[in-house]
C-alpha cells in the first residue's frame, strides 16, 4: 500500500481520537519513511496527546529540520514545551510561528500561556489580549486572561472573562470551576456553591470541585455539608491531601477535635512537609492541652505565604534552642500574627529577661506605645537597624515552646503591660464613677476571624440595667455604634488613640468597672492589665482558651463565656446577664460600705 493511503489512514484514527493506534502505525511507519514532515508532524501532536512529550519534541525538531517554513510546525512545538515546562524555550519558537503567520490566534495564546507560567503575568494578559482582538470569540484565550487575572487577584475582572468563556462553550462546563474557585475569593460563597455543582453534575469525579465547594460551605458556618464533600473527595482519590486537611478544620469547628487530628494525621501521612496540616494538628492539640505535643506541630505555623520558619532564617542569625546559654546573650524576638497575640506572648519577653538575656523585642507600630509599659529592661522597636548586633533571633511564639510551657508551667502573673498613671487620672475625670462602667468590644479586625465577631445589638438588655453605663472600645465599627446608640446607652469617645493606639484605652480600662468583649486585642490587653474581663467565644475558640472550662490560666482576672451551639450569641449573653445580676449586688454592696 503507497505512503500517502497509509498515511492518510492515520489521520482518520486520529480524528477518532485513537491516538494509540495512530502512535504503534506510525512509529512503523516513520521506520520506513522519516522525513516526511507531515507524518513527523502527526507523530509529535499524537505523542503530546499522549504524554509522551519527549517523542513529541524529538519528531516536530526532525520535521523543523527538514522543513522551516512551517509556522504550524512551530506552535505545536510551542504547545509541547509548554506542557513540559521549558517555557523559555517555548516562547522562542512561538514567535518563529508568529513571524510566519502574525494572524494566527492560538500561536499568541499559547504566547500567553508561557509567560504566565512564568509569572509574567502582565505580558501573559498582553498576548492574551491579542488573541482574542483576532478573534472575539477565542474560547481558550477568555479562560486564561480570567485565570490571569485571577493570579493578579483581580477576581471581578477575571469573572467577567469566565461569563464570557461560559457564553461562548455554555457546554464546556469545566470553566465553571475557575468561576467558583474566584467567587470564593471574593466571598460571594453562595454563587460559588451554585458554579461547583454545575461542574460536578458534569463530572461526578471531580476531586477539586468537591474540595473548594467544602471551602465554601465552611466559610458559611454549614460544616456538615462541608465534612461530607471533603469525604467525597477523599473517596475520589485518597492521595489527594488538600480535602484532609480541609475536613480537619471542618470538624475541629464542630468540636470534634480529636477527628480533626485524625483528618491532619492523613494529610501528614500524604505530605510531611504539609505545612497546613502540620500548623492545625498542632493547633488541636493545644486546644486540648497537650502543650508539650502541641509545640511540636505548631512550629508549622504559618504568617501570609511565609513559614514563620523562614521569616526568622531570614535574619541570617543563629535561632534561639531551649539549649542555648541566655545570660548576657542579645536576643531579638520577632512578633508575629495578630496585635492580640504579640500582647498575649510578651509576657515570655519578660522571662528572657529575667535569665539574663539583654532583650530587644521587635513588635507591630500599632503596639509600639503601649509596649513601652512591659519591662524597662526590654527594647522595644518596630524596625531593625542592625541585625548583626545580635547573638540569637527568636519569634514571639516560638518562646512557649522554647521554655516547655505545659498547663501548671504558664506564666500567669497579671499585670505584666503597664498603663500611666497621669493618663487614667485624667480619664478618670471623663467617666462618671457613680455608674457601673463597663467597656464593650464586639467585633474583630481580620476578616478571616470574623466568627469571633458579633453585633452590637447583643448589649442592649445590659443598656436597660439601672446605673449600667456601656462604654465602646471599639476601633473602626462607627455604623454600628450610630446605629444602636440611638435605641439604648452606649457612650462613645470620638479620636480615641489617635496619635498613640492603646494607651487612651488602657487608661479607661484602669477606670472601669468591668470589660465585656469578644475575642480580640482589647481582651488581651484587658487581660495583661489584670483588668476585670469576661470574654465571650465562639463555639471552638482560639487554643489558649481550650474547648471547656470557665477560666484560664493565662489571666488571672478574665472568665469566660462560651457559645452552646455554633453561631448562637444568645446563650453566652443570658448566662452574663444572669451573672452581671449578681455582680451588681456585690457592687451595690460595695459601694455601700
Amino acid at each position: 500500500m503507497n505512503f500517502s493511503i497509509l498515511l492518510n489512514n492515520l489521520i482518520k484514527e486520529f480524528k477518532k481520537n485513537n491516538f494509540y493506534k495512530v502512535y504503534l502505525e506510525g512509529k512503523k511507519l516513520v521506520d520506513i519513511k522519516n522525513d516526511e514532515t507531515d507524518l513527523l508532524n502527526l507523530m509529535g501532536i499524537t505523542c503530546y496527546k499522549l504524554d509522551k512529550l519527549k517523542e513529541s519534541e524529538n519528531y516536530l525538531k526532525n520535521s523543523i529540520n527538514i522543513n522551516n517554513n512551517d509556522f504550524q510546525t512551530y506552535l505545536n512545538l510551542g504547545m509541547v514545551l509548554n506542557k513540559s515546562g521549558k517555557y523559555s524555550e517555548s516562547i522562542k519558537f512561538i514567535s518563529l510561528s508568529l513571524k510566519l503567520n502574525p494572524r494566527n490566534t492560538e500561536s499568541y495564546n499559547q504566547m500567553g500561556i508561557a509567560y504566565n507560567k512564568m509569572l509574567k503575568n502582565n505580558d501573559a494578559l498582553n498576548f492574551f489580549s491579542k488573541a482574542i482582538n483576532l478573534n472575539k470569540n477565542y474560547y481558550s484565550s477568555y479562560v486564561n486572561m480570567g485565570l490571569t487575572h485571577a493570579l493578579l487577584k483581580n477576581y471581578e475582572i477575571a469573572n467577567k472573562y469566565y461569563l464570557k468563556a461560559i457564553d461562548l462553550k455554555p457546554q464546556n462546563l469545566d470553566v465553571y470551576y475557575y468561576l467558583g474557585n474566584s467567587l470564593n475569593e471574593i466571598g460571594q460563597y453562595e454563587k460559588s456553591i451554585e458554579a461547583y455543582t454545575k461542574v460536578i453534575k458534569s463530572n461526578p469525579k471531580h476531586v477539586k470541585a468537591y474540595n473548594h465547594m467544602g471551602i465554601a460551605y465552611s466559610e458559611i458556618n454549614k460544616f456538615d455539608d462541608a465534612i461530607r464533600l471533603y469525604k467525597t473527595a477523599i473517596e475520589i482519590n485518597p492521595k489527594y491531601k488538600k480535602p484532609y486537611n480541609n475536613l480537619g478544620h471542618a470538624l475541629r469547628q464542630t468540636g470534634k477535635v480529636l477527628e480533626a487530628i485524625k483528618s491532619y494525621d492523613q494529610a501528614i501521612k500524604i505530605d510531611p512537609n504539609y505545612a497546613k496540616a502540620n500548623f492545625g494538628k498542632g493547633s488541636c492539640l493545644l486546644l486540648l492541652g497537650k502543650y508539650r505535643e502541641g509545640w511540636r506541630y505548631y512550629k508549622w505555623r504559618s504568617s501570609g505565604k511565609l513559614l514563620i520558619k523562614e521569616i526568622v532564617e531570614s535574619y541570617s542569625l543563629p535561632i534561639l534552642r531551649k539549649k542555648n546559654n541566655l545570660k548576657s546573650k542579645k536576643i531579638l524576638i520577632l512578633s508575629e500574627q495578630g496585635l492580640g497575640d504579640t500582647i498575649m506572648f510578651s509576657r515570655y519577653a519578660k522571662i528572657l529577661a529575667d535569665r539574663g538575656a539583654i532583650v530587644t523585642f521587635r513588635v507591630q507600630k500599632r503596639l509600639y506605645k503601649i509596649m513601652l509599659g512591659l519591662d524597662d529592661r526590654i527594647k522595644i522597636i518596630t524596625e531593625i537597624v542592625n541585625k548583626n548586633i545580635f547573638d540569637f533571633v527568636v519569634s514571639l511564639m516560638d518562646l512557649p515552646s522554647i521554655f516547655d510551657t505545659t498547663s501548671e508551667t504558664i506564666p500567669s502573673k497579671c499585670p505584666y503591660i503597664k498603663s500611666d498613671i497621669k493618663n487614667i487620672k485624667l480619664w478618670n475625670d471623663k467617666i462618671d464613677n457613680n455608674k457601673f462602667n463597663i467597656g464593650i468590644c464586639w467585633k474583630v479586625g481580620f476578616e478571616v476571624d470574623k466568627g469571633r465577631s458579633f453585633s452590637l445589638i447583643n448589649f442592649k438588655n445590659l443598656s436597660k440595667i439601672n446605673r449600667v453605663q456601656l462604654i465602646s472600645l471599639q476601633k473602626n465599627d462607627d455604623d454600628q455604634i450610630d446605629k444602636f446608640s440611638r435605641k439604648f446607652n452606649i457612650l462613645s469617645f470620638k479620636n480615641l488613640d489617635e496619635e498613640a493606639p492603646f494607651l487612651d484605652t488602657a487608661a479607661i480600662m484602669k477606670n472601669l468597672d468591668l470589660i465585656i468583649t469578644s475575642d480580640t486585642s482589647i481582651a488581651h490587653l484587658a487581660g495583661a492589665l489584670d483588668c476585670k474581663v469576661w470574654l465571650i467565644l465562639q463555639k471552638v475558640p482560639y487554643w489558649p482558651w481550650k474547648i471547656k472550662n470557665s477560666r484560664t490560666l493565662w489571666y488571672s482576672k478574665m472568665k469566660i463565656f462560651r457559645q452552646k451551639y455554633l453561631g448562637d450569641w444568645v446563650y453566652p449573653f443570658k448566662q452574663i446577664e444572669k451573672q452581671l445580676d449578681k455582680e451588681l449586688i456585690n457592687y451595690k454592696t460595695y459601694k455601700k460600705n
